[in-house]
């Protein structure tokens, strides 16, 4: 099968898989933060409104401009004790690369010494719990030529050895999601199902079939080896997934409380005193982000509201991140139908009080950036793209550009918050 798409900004064909929204780009306008309403139709609780977005109190941004070796947008990161790693990616050609490019915490990027078998961008790496990763899909070959989705799936560990191949998954994905499990397995989250592969024996071993099919869902690992699977489909329902389950009917269950909010791409994280933590996401029926969040209790099962980020135009894909207390949501996507443009905003939600913060805004928003959180708490922002039209004038040049270098966030601790 063969599916064609045009973009505004850069027209491409892709074999074999449904392109992602997040390819679908408006060039960029004179505000980085585009005006977009918000969805409403819960049927259990409204969030509170939008509140105007309160000033900066705390937290600054600092840059570097340490450019890796081979620029690129879409890899995968990975984090190792004496640095990080960047595999594959998309490059200033807008073509997908096999290199693994070391930074070391000393000394820097490192000339190019290794590579993965397959170029892929837009994969997932996932770790084992033995040094070594496991890489699964992502797309191969040109932005704004042919892309084809993979299926081919390799083991590595980029620090200090190759890669070694392993057993394909049952079919081509890009988009999915994927988790860490006890005994050096991995899930693999895509559309009707979830795939276990076994490190040990470089094979997948079992395949969990989700009551519904998602698409542009979220994820998340719950202590104990569940998983939770968020929104993507066409009803708006919550799933645990349970992969240990012996009784086939409880491996894969919905979420008896409804959500029915039918949120695209929202951003989630597990919060330090058990609870999920959700934020944003696309209503599919009007294509627009919201900045709505809301508490999910694995417990309970009881579903809360949160407050509204006072986000214009809402947020999609954002990084979630908690420490001390506070949640600290930043990146992501403005969207508002097939225009996506970065969201420079960042929150902070205090977990004791629920209060909102506003931090500084990111110096410069990308696109499809890769954020990590160091262990000192701050977070930083690294790799990304955007794309200036030819006929917009600006600080930067038309073309694409791929960001250089890193964006870190340190906020300390919270103020006092008593008025």
């Amino acid at each position: 099968m063969r599916r064609r798409w045009h973009s505004m900004a850069i027209g491409l064909t892709l074999v074999g898989v449904h392109l992602p929204p997040w390819v679908v780009r408006e060039p960029l306008s004179s505000g980085m933060i585009g005006e977009a309403g918000q969805p409403d139709r819960q049927t259990f609780a409204e969030p509170p409104e939008s509140p105007s977005a309160p000033p900066p109190h705390w937290g600054r941004w600092t840059t570097t401009d340490d450019r890796m070796v081979l620029p690129v947008f879409d890899g995968a990161v990975v984090a190792g004790r004496s640095g990080l790693a960047v595999l594959g990616g998309f490059t200033q050609r807008l073509e997908t690369t096999v290199a693994i490019q070391i930074m070391d915490r000393r000394n820097g990027w490192q000339p190019i010494g290794s590579q993965m078998l397959e170029s892929r961008a837009g994969h997932t790496a996932t770790p084992l719990g033995d040094g070594r990763y496991l890489i699964v899909g992502g797309v191969q070959g040109t932005l704004g030529g042919t892309l084809r989705a993979l299926d081919a799936c390799e083991v590595l560990d980029p620090f200090s050895a190759g890669s070694t191949e392993a057993e394909a998954i049952d079919e081509p994905m890009f988009g999915h999601t994927a988790h860490p499990l006890p005994g050096g397995r991995v899930a693999v989250v895509w559309r009707d199902a979830v795939r276990i592969f076994d490190g040990a024996l470089l094979k997948w071993v079992d395949r969990i079939p989700l009551r519904h099919a998602r698409q542009g869902h979220a994820s998340i690992a719950l202590p104990g080896g569940d998983i939770l699977v968020i929104g993507g489909d066409d009803r708006g329902t919550i799933e645990i997934i349970r992969p240990d389950e012996v009784d086939e009917r409880r491996r894969s269950e919905v979420w008896a409380t409804p959500w029915e909010l039918h949120l695209h791409e929202p951003g989630v994280s597990r919060l330090s005193d058990g609870r999920v933590f959700v934020v944003g996401g696309i209503d599919p029926a009007t294509g627009r982000s919201s900045d709505a969040t809301w508490f999910l209790n694995p417990g309970t099962l009881a579903i809360l509201p949160g407050p509204r980020l006072g986000i214009e135009g809402g947020i999609a894909r954002p990084a979630v991140f908690e420490r001390d207390g506070l949640i600290v949501v930043v990146g992501g996507e403005t969207v508002d139908g097939e225009r996506r443009r970065p969201t420079a905003a960042v929150r902070g939600l205090n977990l004791r009080d629920e209060r909102l913060w506003s931090l500084p805004d990111m110096p410069r928003a990308w696109l499809r950036t890769s954020w990590r959180q160091e262990p000192d708490g701050s977070i930083v922002a690294r790799g990304g793209y955007l794309f200036v039209p030819p006929d917009q004038s600006g600080p930067l040049a038309p073309g694409i550009h791929l960001a250089s270098g890193e964006q870190r966030l340190t906020a300390g601790r919270l103020p006092d918050m008593r008025d």
